[in-house]
């Protein structure tokens, strides 16, 4: 069974933690605690092929403390999340890619807007992430951890980007009867 290792970026408080243990445990934390670093695991099959998801649940970055470097070996994706209630942590983002890009030339990733839930207080639409994913050419979702509103999806729509061939490691026997299942 392949082995695929997501690394989940984003500004303090995005709710990196609180989509990992949704998508692992189906848990929810209402308390923000910092995080320095977990792994999580969790079997997924994608285009009839299973896969041993390694998900790495990263610190808080922020643009001048951002330390990519440590990420990119063998990281076949990233997750780039930010709170659709912070313009700050959304134009994070670019800076995150621009250091993914940098450090290793291309790996897939995709853009997560959390936090939907909080509609009234949005400050970035659908729209500002779906063109920001479209510039940088990449996968772009939004979701809320705490309503369990397509949490799955993000990690479908990475998985897709590394299955696309924008990842480091590249499934060589696809079958075309799509579909991802989260075991």
């Amino acid at each position: 069974m392949p082995n695929r290792k997501v690394v989940v970026l984003g500004s303090k408080g995005v709710g990196k933690t609180s989509i990992i243990q949704r998508f692992v445990s189906d848990g929810f934390v209402n308390e923000y605690t910092p995080t320095i670093e977990n792994t999580f695991q969790k079997t997924l099959t994608c285009n009839g092929l299973k896969y041993d998801l390694t998900l790495v649940d990263t610190r808080g970055q922020d643009k001048y403390a951002t330390s990519i470097t440590s990420y990119t070996g063998a990281t076949d994706g990233f997750a780039l999340v930010y709170n659709v209630c912070d313009s700050k942590s959304f134009e994070l983002v670019s800076t995150l890619n621009e250091e993914i890009q940098f450090e290793t030339g291309g790996t897939a990733l995709i853009i997560v807007g959390n936090m939907t839930d909080l509609e009234n207080e949005r400050q970035i639409s659908t729209e500002q992430g779906k063109k920001l994913a479209e510039k940088l050419n990449c996968g772009f979702v939004e979701c809320s951890a705490k309503d369990n509103i397509n949490i799955n999806g993000v990690f479908e729509a990475v998985l897709e980007e590394i299955e696309r061939g924008n990842g480091s490691k590249k499934t060589t026997s696809k079958k075309e009867s799509g579909g991802c299942l989260i075991c």
